[in-house]
């Protein structure tokens, strides 16, 4: 209970190390304005309200709003982030009693939402930008050891061609992750394995190509130059759609073949 002293003291006239109208001694205190004051209770991390909050229309949709946002970011930011959240969220409280207006005229947690979408955007990129260089650096291995066990043939130059490939996709993922939609809330596996389709996919293009050309399919007048080979690998991989259109344009040249055969027989 309350001591005598510090019961005859009203919210606005609390300090630092009084007790509260609950017998809660005040850790800290977080904001004092002219409808609220906003502590930090001894033994808590939480904090508190008090004040004279009959009097503010809009408190309990304060209140009710500002405990969402403090449960998203307990799940959603790491320790270090919870401080700082914490604290747009005191404000936001306080700026909206004082101002008595509504949410539906002003959103005065607008800065927490913010801060709180942006680090789950960028939490997502990084994580999606860090597998993708795990899976390129996995894809860069193979070659070396095929070199090492083998010697140079034509696997060995495939394989290296998938490396190209997927050097490609991981330059075309670091130069537009910004712009890569990942939904809210995914998880490292999934975040993981589109990382991995994406340089994968680099991969197998960057393989086809070399593929394509031993099989004199496409650009025979660059056999002899590696370097052109591995650029082109590169592109590959790089552009999602250079493969799959040059499968496209064969497809097309098989279907009118076999429709003129057709017209023949």
């Amino acid at each position: 209970m309350p001591d005598n002293q510090n019961a005859k003291k009203k919210w606005y006239e609390y300090k630092q190390g009084d007790l509260d109208d609950s017998g809660e001694r005040i850790r800290a205190i977080a904001c004092r304005t002219e409808h609220v004051l906003i502590y930090y209770p001894e033994g808590s991390s939480a904090f508190k309200l008090t004040g004279d909050l009959k009097s503010c229309p809009n408190s309990n949709e304060l209140i009710s709003t500002s405990k969402m946002l403090h449960a998203q970011v307990l799940s959603c930011l790491p320790k270090r982030k919870h401080k700082r959240a914490e604290g747009l969220i005191i404000f936001a409280i306080a700026t909206g009693l004082d101002s008595g207006l509504p949410l539906s005229e002003k959103n005065h947690f607008s800065e927490v939402e913010t801060f709180l979408n942006n680090y789950i955007i960028e939490s997502a990129h990084l994580k999606y930008v860090t597998s993708a260089i795990l899976v390129f650096i996995l894809f860069s291995l193979p070659p070396m050891y095929y070199l090492n066990q083998f010697g140079k043939d034509h696997i060995y130059q495939i394989l290296v061609c998938t490396s190209f490939g997927s050097l490609g996709a991981l330059l075309s993922v670091l130069q537009r992750f910004q712009s890569i939609y990942i939904p809210k809330y995914s998880s490292w596996r999934y975040i993981g394995l589109r990382s991995l389709t994406r340089i994968l996919l680099g991969a197998i293009f960057g393989g086809l190509f070399i593929v394509m050309q031993k099989a004199g399919i496409i650009l025979n007048l660059i056999s002899s130059n590696v370097f052109l080979l591995y650029l082109f690998s590169f592109l590959s991989g790089f552009s999602e759609r250079f493969i799959p259109d040059l499968i496209d344009k064969m497809q097309n040249k098989v279907d009118v073949v076999s429709i003129q055969e057709a017209k023949k027989d």
